[in-house]
């Protein structure tokens, strides 16, 4: 198969995934130099922007403008420090959706340093349930206030895939990202 027909193949898995995704997969860069763009965005924005989504999917170099101005500055240090060590990246706090509304976001990326000095995240981007009205601007999310029901949101939203077997290797659980991945490769 020629390199072009797998990058096709490719994209094609991916955008297939995305649909049965219930947010947005995202691909950002950092510069060198420090500027950031976001070269691959696909999934429902819709559920992240409203109305607006159609103007971050032509443009996902335009993303982080959705930012709320009141969470830019806890959006730009948690990439900083996830940049400087490496580390996974995770992030709340809140869109600008259509109409000025906020929409509350969850972020969790991967990042991965280059020879060229580039740093690149891959990612997803999820609708938060977190209520705007009750949060006070506090956008941390603390675990233990919600127990089991914030580890079965996390274990359902995490990009990765994980799941729960018995002795025998029968599936007794799998979140929602290995769900996914199943239904698409059943599919193809």
């Amino acid at each position: 198969m020629s390199e072009k027909r797998k990058s096709q193949a490719s994209s094609s898995r991916l955008q297939k995934l995305a649909a049965c995704f219930p947010g947005a997969i995202v691909q950002f860069c950092r510069s060198s130099g420090g500027n950031t763009k976001v070269s691959q965005l696909e999934g429902k924005c819709e559920m992240l922007f409203g109305e607006a989504a159609t103007e971050v999917a032509t443009h996902p170099e335009r993303l982080w403008q959705f930012v709320h101005p009141e969470d830019q500055e806890t959006f730009w240090q948690t990439l900083d420090v996830s940049a400087e060590n490496l580390q996974p990246w995770s992030w709340q706090g809140r869109f600008v959706g259509a109409g000025g509304s906020s929409i509350w976001v969850e972020a969790y990326a991967t990042p991965e340093a280059t020879t060229a000095g580039e740093i690149w995240w891959d990612g997803i981007l999820l609708k938060s349930d977190r209520a705007s009205e009750s949060l006070g601007g506090d956008t941390t999310n603390d675990i233990s206030q919600g127990g089991e029901e914030n580890l079965r949101t996390m274990f359902n939203q995490t990009f990765q895939l994980m799941g729960l077997l018995d002795a025998q290797g029968r599936v007794l659980e799998a979140n929602d990202s290995a769900l996914a991945l199943l239904t698409a490769s059943e599919k193809t």
